[in-house]
């Protein structure tokens, strides 16, 4: 009677697994993960900080930040051999826009920015992203509170705990078996 009890487990843990890995499949095929977010922190966490302290090297250096006209491209040139470019190269926000580099009379002397997801240079205002700490919109960064998205989770963490015991209940008993050798 043991041995039916534990199959009918192993039966059940094994179709919670199947109809979890259908689920989990079915919810990120209809809706995959925003990764725009991502985008947002590869700016805030990447892109701007190397830009800003590339800019207060090159302060440091030149006694002031660049001019409009120069902008950030100065930042990647060469200055001769004893002055090699600060940067390789200037990089692209991750829609492909260029950052957007201001003089300011205030501050550090300067600003930068990314014209954000939409591509509209909004001064700093609106979806552009900012060094500045700042609300982005819902939206347009998919940072929202989501019960689909909260779906998705929930089905991977299923998927993963049933995955889990049903590795418990059927693949180590088969190896404990294995191991044990026959029974005599």
């Amino acid at each position: 009677m043991p041995q039916v009890k534990a199959s009918r487990q192993r039966r059940l843990w094994s179709i919670l697994f199947v109809v979890s890995v259908c689920v989990t499949v079915a919810t990120w095929v209809a809706h995959p993960p925003a990764i725009v977010d991502l985008k947002l922190n590869e700016v805030r966490f990447g892109d701007l900080p190397v830009l800003s302290k590339a800019l207060e090297f090159y302060t440091k250096v030149h006694g002031e930040p660049p001019t409009d006209a120069q902008g950030l491209t100065v930042l990647a040139q060469s200055f001769g051999q004893e002055k090699p470019s600060i940067l390789s190269r200037i990089p692209k926000d991750p829609w492909i826009h260029d950052y957007v580099y201001r003089r300011i009379p205030y501050g550090k002397g300067y600003e930068i920015y990314s014209k954000g997801r939409n591509g509209l240079d909004e001064h700093g205002a609106g979806d552009d992203i900012t060094e500045a700490t700042k609300a982005y919109n819902c939206a347009e960064y998919g940072l929202c509170w989501n019960w689909f998205v909260f779906l998705q989770k929930l089905t991977l963490m299923v998927t993963a705990i049933s995955g889990i015991v049903l590795l418990v209940l059927v693949v180590a008993p088969t190896i404990w078996r294995k191991a044990r050798g026959p029974v005599a």
